[in-house]
Formats: structure tokens, C-alpha cells, sequence
């Protein structure tokens, strides 16, 4: 039995942000290796996906996640002009990187190295290829906090876990503090 385990990045961070805590990677790295391995004892990939202006090794972030054996796959970020402007009157430029499509393919290419998938994320643009996983009788566990997770990955997962009550160094549910403390 083999794991997989794939992170999206900008979901993590998106987390992290809106949560106003960090989580550490080695609690993490272990929370998920602990949690999922009675699953599948052999853990076979680790990714974790995320958008870079610059080369990944200058990101001490990165090099930490590398260490513990993650491939980092990255995607240049893309400044788009939209057709709205600032209150100056410049042009307003979004961010994209395309990192969805990205994780979609390293899931669709590596599907059959792995028994079970722990994802860390919560977008409904994967809910296609869930569906696919788990007609090919894949295992999937999702780890997603609460405001973005979509029903049709809960419905999917073999289990969810909800990552704003998770405390990663016990593996108890817990209520962070409020982020307005």
C-alpha cells in the first residue's frame, strides 16, 4: 500500500493568512505521516505545489519542505492587466499561475504509484479527477480548512479532515484562539 501526499501551496498559505497563524511543516510533515499511515504504510510521493516570483531554493520556506523529502513544483507567477484601474488611474494587474492545472496533471500522471492521497486542499477544481481516483478505487483524504472546502471533495474523501481545529502536535481537534485576540 503506498501514499501520496500533495499540497497546494497557495491553499496552505491562503489558510495561514486568513487563520493569522503559521503551521509548522515538521508538525505537519508528521501529523500527516502518523494520521494516514495505518492507510497506506509506505509513503511513495510527496509534492507540494506553489506559485514563485524567483528560484525556489532562495525560499528558506521551501528548503525546509524540501529537506523532508518534498518535491517542490513550482509555476511562475503571471501579472495579467485588467480592464479596471486604481484610484490614480494606472491599471490594475491580477496574479495567475495556472498551479490548479499543474496539481490536476501530477495527479492524473502518478495516479497509479499511489493507493491512497492525502490533499491538502479544498478546491472544487478537483473534484473530476477525485472522481476519477476513487473509481480506480484510490483512497482520498483531504485536509481543508472550512471556509474552503467544497462539498464535492467532503463528499468524495474517504475522510476530511478540518484544518482549523487541528492542532498538528497531538492530532487533536482543537479551537484555535480567535484570530482577533
Amino acid at each position: 500500500m503506498r501514499i501520496a501526499i500533495f499540497i497546494d501551496g497557495a491553499n496552505k498559505f491562503g489558510f495561514e493568512k486568513d487563520a493569522r497563524m503559521k503551521i509548522d511543516l515538521d508538525k505537519l510533515d508528521s501529523f500527516i505521516l502518523n494520521k494516514y499511515r495505518n492507510f497506506s504504510p509506505q509513503i511513495k510521493i510527496k509534492k507540494f505545489f506553489t506559485p514563485v516570483k524567483n528560484s525556489w531554493q532562495s525560499n528558506s520556506y521551501l528548503l525546509k519542505l524540501h529537506s523532508l523529502h518534498y518535491e517542490i513544483i513550482t509555476q511562475t507567477m503571471k501579472s495579467i492587466r485588467t480592464n479596471n484601474l486604481d484610484f490614480e488611474g494606472n491599471p490594475i494587474f491580477h496574479k495567475k499561475c495556472d498551479m490548479d492545472a499543474r496539481i490536476g496533471f501530477e495527479i492524473g500522471t502518478n495516479w497509479k504509484q499511489f493507493d491512497t492521497l492525502v490533499f491538502i486542499c479544498g478546491d472544487s477544481d478537483f473534484a473530476n479527477i477525485m472522481e476519477i481516483l476513487v473509481k480506480k478505487k484510490k483512497k482520498i483524504f483531504i485536509i481543508a480548512s472550512r471556509n474552503s472546502i467544497a462539498k464535492e471533495l467532503i463528499d468524495l474523501a474517504v475522510k476530511y479532515d478540518n484544518m482549523d481545529v487541528i492542532n498538528f502536535e497531538t492530532e487533536e481537534k482543537i479551537i484555535y484562539r480567535n484570530k482577533y485576540d
